[in-house]
């Protein structure tokens, strides 16, 4: 048992919990081992004091986006960012490939030019089309592209994106609708996404890849690691091709009905929870400003209601700026703890920070709103700048432990954060204004924050239990059972009774072509 994570008491033949993986070859003296002392046959970050174990391991081939080069994994986690600030405006967010960029232009034209509701409700619903598969698979393209040691710092830029976005915007939006019209703030968004389209057509290649099962890389693993032969990688036309092929041969319809049974996944209804709350609190709050700012005795116009967005987009800034570096340094500083070994559920930790700042913002929210007289309009910003900061740790921290532990179902996994997020988030807006007007808002976030203070305290059974449900789950594959499994890169067969060469890596963290020892 490392640092209170209980231990599965059946374990299978090769000893190996999916998700557990070896980072370091011991304590932090270990971690400082000498060149000459490392694993030939693993593969490591030597950027740092420490040489770390890349996890998961990278593969030999070119095309594997663990091999680009840092710039360029980083320079399309920009491009992804960009996009998602850029687009947030309009709640729905389209996902970069081009042919969803164009429908949302096609789509964002419409509803600026739209005279009538049922002509502007169909814009809308096209724009859901055209944007319903961002919030997932932004997520899923940055896990994709970085070890587990360097995920942290990109994972919470690509959540601040895709939810902190939404603070700035409307803060600007109100100001556009107020000087130029609403319809402007459509006709911006076309703009902006006609700007980032050739961005994302040059730059923003696929990022899946189907890697072999040993890549995990976990401690029994290691004796066994074989690399596919060194090829060359894809050139650039290639790469920037609309369409590459399928990643798998199933069907359609199976793929569709995965995510609905990935639901009752213990590890996933924790994660939708954990950032879906959170989230709906936060647009619960608009509801709430825009009931008691429009109203007496502040009377806020509609601009004046737009920038006090302000407080929440630093929030959503300072959760980054201390959410990223936060996730990197604790996960690294606990595997030191447990001699080198790495478990997902480090990243557990990042909870309590948010239920610190979250849970005070809401009971303090509901304190202040409910006696403006008194608290006037500022305290409440501060306070709900406080909950934003919670909810974006939240979104970090469960998009981390699902890529960390589960990666196999990880598409699946977003894509019901995704579907009780939105619910929740509407079953709330619709609800708000009467909860407001029958209980007060001092009543109704003692409420909210106490069942968040609920929600943040299922992270302990997750803590403890989490190894030993990982080990269940993949003893008894539930998606196998109803006939919803896919199948999986098989691992790679020994050639000649001998492994595969290693790979140094440069100072930028990428292949340089050389084999041999690692260092």
């Amino acid at each position: 048992m490392g640092l209170w994570i209980l231990e599965p008491k059946k374990r299978w033949d090769d000893h190996h919990v999916p998700g557990t993986a070896f980072m370091g070859a011991g304590g932090v003296a270990d971690l400082t081992a000498v060149a000459g002392e490392l694993d030939p046959n693993l593969k490591y970050d030597l950027t740092g004091n420490v040489p770390i174990v890349l996890i998961p391991q990278p593969s030999d081939d070119p095309n594997d986006p663990l091999n680009w080069p840092l710039w360029e994994r980083d320079l399309i986690t920009f491009i992804l960012c960009l996009v998602s600030v850029m687009l947030i405006a309009h709640k729905p967010r389209p996902y970069p490939r081009p042919k969803h960029l164009l429908l949302l232009i096609v789509s964002s034209v419409w509803g600026g030019l739209a005279s009538s509701y049922k002509s502007f409700l169909w814009a809308r619903i096209i724009q859901g089309v055209a944007v319903c598969p961002f919030e997932t698979l932004v997520n899923i393209s940055v896990g994709e592209m970085y070890p587990v040691h360097k995920l942290g710092k990109r994972m919470a830029l690509s959540n601040f994106s895709l939810f902190g976005g939404a603070f700035l915007t409307p803060v600007i939006v109100g100001k556009i609708t107020g000087e130029l019209g609403w319809q402007w703030s459509f006709y911006l968004i076309s703009i902006f996404t006609g700007v980032l389209l050739p961005l994302v057509i040059l730059w923003v290649p696929e990022t899946s890849y189907n890697r072999s099962a040993h890549c995990n890389t976990t401690s029994s693993d290691q004796d066994n690691l074989v690399y596919p032969t060194v090829g060359q990688r894809h050139s650039f036309v290639k790469r920037m091709a609309l369409f590459n092929g399928r990643k798998t041969s199933e069907s359609p319809l199976k793929l569709f009905l995965r995510p609905i049974a990935v639901i009752f996944h213990p590890a996933v209804m924790w994660g939708m929870l954990t950032q879906g709350t959170m989230i709906g609190w936060t647009v619960m709050i608009g509801v709430v400003l825009a009931f008691v700012l429009t109203f007496p005795p502040l009377a806020f116009s509609e601009v004046e209601t737009g920038y006090m967005y302000t407080g929440a987009f630093i929030g959503a800034l300072v959760g980054l700026a201390l959410t990223g570096p936060l996730a990197d340094w604790s996960a690294k500083f606990l595997t030191k703890r447990n001699k080198g070994i790495y478990e997902p559920e480090f990243r557990l930790f990042l909870v309590i920070p948010q239920m610190l700042t979250g849970c005070l913002g809401l009971y303090m929210f509901g304190i202040s709103t409910h006696n403006i007289p008194k608290y006037g309009w500022i305290w409440p910003d501060v306070f709900f700048m406080l909950e934003v900061m919670g909810m974006t740790m939240g979104a970090v921290t469960s998009a981390l432990y699902l890529v960390d532990a589960y990666p196999d179902i990880a598409i699946e996994s977003f894509t019901c954060l995704l579907l009780f997020k939105n619910f929740f988030s509407f079953a709330l807006t619709w609800q708000a204004f009467n909860w407001v007007l029958t209980l007060g808002p001092r009543k109704l976030f003692i409420y909210v924050g106490s069942v968040q203070i609920a929600v943040c305290a299922l992270t302990l059974p997750m803590y403890f239990f989490g190894k030993i449900i990982r080990d269940f789950m993949h003893r008894h594959d539930f998606l196998q059972m109803l006939g919803l499994g896919i199948e999986k890169p098989k691992r790679d067969a020994r050639v000649g009774g001998q492994l595969g060469p290693a790979i140094e890596l440069d100072e930028t963290g990428s292949t340089n072509g050389k084999q041999g020892r690692s260092i």
